[in-house]
């Protein structure tokens, strides 16, 4: 009997469940005997057998257990062939390739697989950290040691030298004890990544410096008066990794119930999120997705331009993770070394400005004039925060752009007429 009338036996044998074991070694030192084995097993499979997608992993698998790797790839791919979305197939085609150090084809594989497990979601963190950190924890900071050292020790308490994690710092030319405070950390762990600007450069173009040097899967964006509470961290990278397709990660720090769930669209995100996207240390963005942006320095100056981001991601990638938990405490965000800015300008005109930039690519003037009047009651609670507190930020040029963006609007008299009052209350 020749080599071909043995396998033809052999995968009938295998097919049907007879003597599985011994059958199986005599497909394999057939297998190590003749060239381009793989093809007569395809042919044999196709034309006899009724398990087509079991057998081809089956054997795929064994003949890779035995050292015989140059049949294997084209017995995986033949069984997509069969069934596209096979979690079996894509995970097998997933492993070999892990195994082969071809990091990126493995994640296109494993990514595809619809019900992941344990196994599968912890081999893909073995993939994620051999080829890269899946976390890029991208700090801004300028002049505030102190409280970049609680957010550093909150990080570091939690993840030590965890490779699938990297902090990136970016001193925006600061002058205080910054770097030393950094170098307590550098000399205790391989992670984390310290990067000083020769100049002040702005709060904008210090996110996107810290961005840049990034090499991690996903960019967190992460304020540095934002510290995060114990397990929080391990909770993020999970589900992250658990979610790999998703151009954006929604960190709903206001909603701490415990919930996980996935949205699509922009225009989901606008009624989802509303003004709260702004918050910086809310947002991770997909590394490759960040650079797909058209000139992501458009809005540098905006002092959100992280929102023209995220919008400009989710047009091209409507795929998004919201997670709602209780990750953080922090402290008061106009601490020194902090920017002074006018939140009217930012928080109305700058906002309003970039939501239109995305009308027709998923947004409507009907949806942001449906936010701009949820956000009426808010916009004037801060005003009245001001006015009190005599704190400029709230105050300054209040009037002058509520006015330019709300006149035209039916619920526009009541609202001036409470503005109105406010100056008289306060003597304004």
């Amino acid at each position: 009997m020749n080599y071909y009338d043995n396998l033809l036996k052999c995968i009938n044998n295998l097919d049907n469940g007879i003597e599985v074991k011994e059958n199986i070694r005599c497909l394999i030192n057939i297998a190590s005997s003749i060239d381009d084995c793989e093809k007569w097993i395809i042919k044999i499979i196709k034309e006899n057998s009724v398990n087509k997608v079991i057998l081809l992993n089956y054997i795929a698998v064994n003949l890779y257990k035995s050292g015989i790797y140059n049949n294997v790839i084209p017995l995986l791919e033949n069984a997509l062939k069969y069934d596209f979305n096979n979690d079996n197939t894509l995970y097998n085609m997933g492993y070999i390739l892990y195994k082969l150090n071809e990091n990126q084809l493995a994640l296109n594989y494993l990514n595809r697989i619809t019900d992941k497990n344990f196994e599968c979601n912890n081999l893909i963190d073995k993939v994620l950290v051999k080829n890269k950190p899946i976390l890029s924890i991208c700090i801004p900071t300028f002049n505030r040691s102190k409280r970049l050292n609680k957010c550093l020790y909150s990080i570091f308490n939690q993840i030590g030298n965890d490779k699938r994690f990297e902090i990136v710092i970016s001193d925006n030319n600061s002058d205080d004890n910054t770097r030393k405070m950094v170098d307590y950390y550098k000399n205790r762990f391989d992670n984390i990544f310290y990067y000083k600007n020769n100049v002040n450069i702005g709060m904008d173009r210090n996110f996107l410096e810290a961005i840049k040097k990034a090499k991690g899967n996903f960019i967190f964006l992460h304020g540095d008066d934002d510290y995060f509470k114990k397990g929080t961290l391990y909770k993020i990278l999970k589900l992250v990794s658990c979610n790999l397709d998703c151009g954006i990660v929604f960190l709903d720090v206001l909603n701490k119930k415990n919930m996980v769930r996935r949205i699509y669209g922009i225009d989901k995100f606008l009624m989802y999120t509303s003004i709260y996207a702004t918050f910086m240390s809310s947002l991770i963005i997909k590394r490759e997705d960040f650079y797909d942006i058209d000139n992501p320095e458009r809005m540098v100056g905006t002092y959100i331009p992280q929102l023209y981001w995220i919008y400009s991601v989710i047009a091209k990638n409507p795929n998004i993770l919201i997670i709602s938990i209780d990750m953080y405490y922090n402290e008061d965000n106009n601490a020194p070394g902090g920017y002074i800015y006018s939140f009217a300008e930012v928080m109305i005109e700058n906002y309003f400005s970039i939501l239109e930039r995305f009308i027709g690519k998923g947004l409507n003037e009907e949806l942001i004039e449906y936010d701009k009047k949820r956000l009426v009651d808010r916009n004037l609670w801060y005003f009245e925060y001001g006015l009190k507190t005599k704190d400029k930020i709230f105050i300054k040029n209040f009037s002058e752009v509520f006015y330019k963006y709300y006149h035209k609007n039916d619920y526009f008299p009541q609202a001036w007429n409470k503005i109105l009052e406010l100056k008289e209350k306060y003597k304004i």
